[in-house]
This record gives structure tokens, sequence and C-alpha cells, in this order.
């Protein structure tokens, strides 16, 4: 019977963690779409469901509370019931915002119409499962903690197969149907399992009374107890998602994505929660302390590829979110608290992801939190002892070793502001792993070894973000944080660390189009060559992303080109010319549509555009609904007959032009593709980048030119499911150092 009593509510536990954290990156996933592929879908979406599960979590403390253990299984069961069925199954498709400037909000209402019920109740059933386990007659009763694990590790198996199998085969609607299904198959299990143990909780409940009253009166947690909980909860969540901004915001925004740092989250509780623990605290303690060292070291260096890092810092996340949790464990209360437990470690995370996703953004122009959350990490090692000092004299070799950490920050400092960008800079390394030493001696004065970290990683990562450069223009909003500086011969956006655009200074030279948008990029080549065949008529160009507006300079005073941007931050710094001048400065007409260009080109005319120019990717970042069939069908439909589409897809991450073949293929549309290199403009110091693009055209003319002018034909035989609304697998189109392959000289900038 104990066996049967473990493997039921160990499976019923399971299903409920698995269906909970599946349905995120699918909810994700559909809201996608609507709002342009910016990494902030991601917070929001994590937001709203850490605000859900406290919900849950709040309610299942609630009706613990309720004396009957039967009473407490009928009330919910049927809210569960009831929830699934007056949402199940879920809507996957929706209307757009009417207001861009801040769609948070219409995203969360979106959600709560879409799962919120659900996810409410289902996020209660693993904690009161739990409670109501331990009123069995089971022998482990007494500690129904490693129940948690079993939880957890439902939660990782659905992160895990979401990006490898479930978004691969599965459309969003089939994958609804699917969780409709499993919901049903939840409660089927919540009925068995009840019965199979009815008797025994019965008998349990009964003895309920006495068995609180042995309880050890120190044994209910005090405000201290509290705040340590949520405190441990909160540093945790908030740098998954800082890590998660970083990830979306440099290398894709998409479920396979967000995942990663989630599932990291997860995995950490399945450590720490273990019935036999994986890894003593104190081995956590001593890794954590090495890593914190060396890892804040490189975040100092410019000469490390944000790749290397974002590895880097995901293993130092991993290690703090696995040593938090652990001390967590350790500071657990009995079985009898469990749901208040539950509940403050629940809103331990849910502050962690207001902190990201509301405040930082109003509080931070730059994306300070996760430095920020990383420093007060140093606090959560060890967090329940006293950091009083005792004598003086007691302390006088910490304190030298203390001076020479202050020491070390400064030479640091020395190095990051006047030696970026020369040999001198790979010192800094050096300069981390010659803190690991007095870091393991600081570790056992624990006043020191914090001051000392802070110190060390006050002086590093906050450096890089000071750089050389004037800044010009700052802002953040909902889409990312947009940077304007000028170096000695440009102007230059930036979205976060990747370059964005450029305008040169010299007045004389403002209408030069630099980056990707040169004349002799592949870009500027199919700007010429349209232009020669329409030597004397205006041309009607689309731009989808605006950028800098620099592409308006590869244009004629008789022709027009309509920009649609979804970024009202990159409008208002493209519009003012006392920022970037190119919008004012160049030849042709123009118009500015904000929104998702994808939505807002259907209500364009058919046949209206003579070019369209693709160019939607912020940073190495790319909004996958931009590439399906579907888009592409529409864009060809929005051009006129002999017109032509170019798609802008330099990227150091996803080698997008397969992609790009299987869909033109499946369409029966020729296509080419073409890598121009770098260079100087014609004598100038001004730069132009490597350029990877695909043109898409039925007009033979253009098809004759392309031929003669170096670019290749798209030809495949791949038989693979060309991407479409209902199914994109990025995972297939990540390649790594494609710039190199290509033999491109340069390598470290994407998107106008």
């Amino acid at each position: 019977m104990h066996k049967s009593q473990t493997l039921f509510f160990t499976i019923t536990i399971f299903l409920s963690a698995y269906l909970l954290f599946v349905v995120q990156p699918m909810i994700g996933k559909a809201i996608l779409p609507t709002l342009g592929g910016t990494p902030s879908v991601w917070n929001t979406t994590m937001l709203f469901f850490q605000m859900l599960l406290l919900g849950g979590y709040f309610y299942a403390h609630a009706i613990s509370k309720i004396k009957s253990l039967k009473l407490q299984f009928i009330s919910h069961f049927g809210f569960v019931l009831l929830a699934g069925l007056s949402t199940l199954p879920m809507m996957t498709t929706m209307s757009p915002p009417a207001d861009l400037e801040n769609p948070m909000w219409w995203q969360i209402k979106n959600m709560m119409v879409l799962i919120g019920l659900p996810f409410l109740f289902l996020s209660a059933t693993a904690p009161l499962l739990q409670k109501w386990f331990s009123h069995t007659d089971h022998p482990d009763a007494h500690n129904p903690y490693f129940l948690y694990a079993s939880s957890n590790l439902g939660s990782v198996l659905a992160l895990l197969f979401y990006p490898v199998l479930i978004e691969q085969f599965l459309p969003l609607a089939d994958q609804s149907l699917y969780w409709t299904i499993g919901y049903g198959v939840l409660l089927t299990l919540m009925l068995v399992c009840t019965f199979t143990v009815l008797k025994h909780i019965s008998v349990k409940a009964d003895d309920e009374a006495s068995l609180a009253n042995a309880e050890s009166p120190d044994s209910s947690p005090t405000w201290k107890d509290i705040w340590l909980w949520m405190f441990l909860a909160f540093i945790p969540s908030s740098l998954m998602l800082g890590y998660t901004s970083f990830i979306t915001s440099d290398i894709g925004s998409a479920p396979m994505f967000w995942v990663v740092p989630l599932t990291l989250y997860i995995l950490s509780f399945v450590i720490a929660f273990a019935k036999k623990p994986i890894i003593p605290l104190k081995a956590t303690r001593f890794i954590f302390a090495i890593l914190f060292a060396v890892i804040y070291a490189m975040m100092g260096s410019s000469y490390f590829l944000k790749l290397q890092l974002g590895i880097a810092l995901g293993v130092l996340f991993f290690v703090t979110a696995i040593m938090c949790h652990q001390e967590l464990v350790r500071l657990k209360p009995p079985p009898k608290h469990l749901t208040l437990f539950y509940l403050i470690m629940s809103l331990g995370g849910a502050l962690g992801g207001l902190f990201n996703a509301l405040l930082a953004p109003i509080i931070f122009v730059k994306p300070y939190e996760f430095m920020i959350t990383g420093i007060l990490s140093l606090f959560c090692w060890d967090l329940s002892s006293s950091l009083s000092f005792k004598s003086i004299s007691s302390h006088k070799k910490p304190i030298m070793i203390f001076a020479l950490v202050c020491g070390l920050a400064a030479a640091s400092f020395f190095l990051l502001r006047y030696f970026v960008g020369t040999p001198y800079i790979l010192l800094m390394p050096l300069f981390g792993f010659a803190a690991i030493p007095l870091v393991l001696i600081l570790m056992d004065r624990k006043p020191y070894f914090i001051l000392g970290c802070i110190v060390l990683s006050i002086a590093t990562p906050f450096i890089p973000w000071q750089g050389t450069e004037k800044i010009v223009d700052m802002s953040r909003n909902y889409f990312g944080t947009l940077i304007t500086a000028d170096d000695l011969l440009t102007r230059n956006l930036s979205h976060g660390t990747t370059l964005h655009g450029s305008q040169p200074l010299n007045a004389a030279d403002k209408t030069i189009p630099l980056t990707y948008y040169n004349p002799k990029t592949s870009i500027g080549e199919s700007f010429e060559m349209v232009k020669r065949f329409h030597p004397s008529s205006s041309l009607e160009v689309a731009g989808l992303g605006l950028g800098t507006g620099s592409v308006s300079c590869l244009l004629r005073s008789q022709d027009h080109i309509q920009f649609f941007e979804i970024d009202p931050d990159i409008i208002r710094i493209a519009s003012n010319p006392d920022i970037f001048s190119y919008l004012h400065d160049c030849p042709p007409k123009y118009d500015l549509t904000q929104g998702d260009a994808r939505l807002k080109i259907r209500d364009f005319a058919d046949g209206s555009y003579d070019l369209m120019l693709v160019d939607v990717f912020s940073s190495d970042n790319i909004p996958l609904h931009l590439i399906t069939k579907q888009a592409v069908e529409l864009y060809l439909s929005k051009i006129k007959e002999n017109g032509i589409v170019v798609f802008h897809i330099t990227s150091r991450y996803f080698e997008l032009e397969p992609e790009l073949a299987i869909i033109t293929s499946s369409l029966n549309v020729p296509a080419f593709s073409k890598m121009s290199l770098s260079g100087n403009v014609d004598g100038t110091e001004y730069q132009f980048f490597h350029t990877m693009s695909v043109a898409m055209t039925f007009n033979e003319d253009y098809i004759k030119t392309l031929g003669t002018q170096g670019w290749t034909r798209l030809n495949t035989n791949d038989q693979r499911i060309a991407w479409s609304d209902d199914f994109a697998n990025p995972l297939r189109a990540m390649s790594f150092n494609i710039i190199k392959k290509r033999k491109s000289p340069e390598g470290d900038h994407k998107g106008e």
C-alpha cells in the first residue's frame, strides 16, 4: 500500500508540474508574433506565471486550513474541473494590441483569458498533495518534501521536451489539444490518488490535533525565517530573468532560448530538494566563491565574446541558484507549515519577476539589474549566520587581504578605463584568477568575503558600460535598451550591446550610408540594380525595420519609402535630425508606420511596391514569425509583378539561408543569396560591414543581373518542413561562427 501511495502521489505531482511548465513556452510562442519577437515578451510571460503561481500557493495555503481533508479535496477538485471547462482548449491566435507604447498589460490580459484560471488552480496541486501526503501513515509522511523533486523533474522534462520535440513536430493548435487531454488525465489521477489513500488520510486527520500539540513551540516560523525564505527565492528568480534577457537580446527570442535559464532554475530545485544531497552545501559555496571572482572579472573585459560570457554567466547563475535553494532546504520548516513555506518561496520568486519586468526598466536606463542581483547573491552565502565583528585584533590578517582585494579592484579599474582595446586587457582574466586564493582565505570570514567580492564586482562589470564614447541619447522600453553615442568618426546606435546603425559626424558626409547599407554591400547592390531598371520613374519601396533610416540614402528624390517599425524609441531617434539625420537629409519622401511589420503591412494594397527590404532583426535576435512561409507569401503579394523582396539575414548564430531556400522552393519562387565583404568607403575611414542577403523575384531582368553580380541561386532538395506560423525550429538553423565560415573579416555587428 505504501508503494502505491508513493507511486500515485509521485505521478500526479509529476504530471501537474509537467503541464504547468510546458504551457509557459506554449503561451509565449502564441503571443510572440503579435508583439514583434521582443525578449520582453518572455519576461512578461514569466512575471505573469510567477504571479499566478503565487496566487495558487496562497490558495493552497488557505484551503489547507479547512479542517476536513475530504472537503479540501472536493473543493480543489471542483475548482480545477470548472477552470478547465471554462477555458480549454486554449486559443492560439489573437488580435494585436491597440497601444504599442506599452503592450505589457495587453499581454497579461490575453494570457489571463487564455490560461489564467487552469494555471492558477493547477499550480496549487503539488503543494496540496504534499500536504495531504503528510497526513497519511506512510513512513516518509514526516518529510513530504522529497515529492517536490518529482514536481521539479516534471518541470525540467517539460522545458526540455518543448523545444526539442513538441515545438519541432506539433503546431500550436495540436499542442493546445494535447495539453487539454493531459489536463483531463490529471483530473483522473487526482481522483485515483485520493481514493487510494482516503482511508489513511481520514485516520491521520483524526490525529492531526495531537500531532500539532506534540510539535515543539519553537517549530513555528519566525518573521526572520520568512524574510530569509523570501530573499533566498528572490535572488535566483531575478537572476534567471536577467540571464534570459541577456540570451534573448543577443541570440534569439524563441521558446528554445527562453527555456534554457528556466530549465537551469528548476534543475537547481531538483538538486537542492533531492532526498539525498547530490552535492553538499559547503561544496556549492566553495564553487560559487571561485566562479564569482573569475566570471565577474570576465565581465569587465571586452575581449570576451558574448557567447563565451553568456555560457560563463549561465554556469554562475546555475551554481548560485543551487546554493540559494540548498539554503532554503536547510531552513525549511516542519510539514505543518509546508504550504506557508511554498507560499513565501513563490512570493520571493514573484518579487524577482516584478523587479526585473516592472521596476528595473523604470529605475535603470541600462540593464544593471542582472549585475546588482548578482552582487546581492553574495549575501545568500550562509545567510542566517551573524555578520557581527568580534575583536579587531583577530581581523588583522583578513584586513590585509581585504586591502589587497581593493588594490586588485583598483588595478582592474585602471586596465579597463585606459587600456580597453589593447593587448593589456588580456591581463584582466589573470586578476580574476589571482583573486581565487584571496577569496578562499576570506571565506571563513563572511563579512570580509562579502565586502571583497562586492568591491571586485563593482570595479569590473560596470566599466564597459561607461566606455570612451560620448553618450548622446539613452532610452529603455519594452523592446530593449537603446544607446546613441559618438566616437571619433561616427554616431552609433546600439541595441543593448550590439551596434545597430552608424552615421558620419562630418556634416559633408552625413548622407553616406554605412554598416550594411552602403551601395557596395549586397543590400546596396539590390537597390542600385532596381534603380538602373527604373532610371526616370519613381520607386515605391517598403522598409520592414527602420533602424537609423540610412537605407533611405540609397534612393532618389522621386522615390518613396514606407517604413514599418515596432519600437517607438527607434522612430523617435531616427526622426530627430539632432540625433540621426538620414531621414531629414536624404532625398526620398518617406512615411512611418508604427507596429509589427507583418501585421501592419497587411493593411496596404497588394502589388504596391517595386522593392521590399525585410530587415527586422535586432541584434542577433530573430523574430521567427517574420520569416515563415506565410510571411514570405504575404511579402510577395505586396510587391508588383516584377518587383523584388530582399531579406537581410546577417547573423553570428543562425544560418537562415537554408531555411529561406526551403521556403522559396515550396513556393516556387526564384531566390538568390550573396555575402558581400566589409571594407572602407572610398577615400574615407568609414566602414561598411559584411552583409548576407537573400533576394526573391520573378523579374527575368533582375534574375540575369543578380547572376552576373555574384549572387548564388538558391536550390534545395531538402525535404524538411518549411518554417510556418505553427512550426519553426530555430535549433536546426543554429550554426556558430557563421561569419568565420564565410571567411569574412568582420564579425561583431548585426542589424541596423
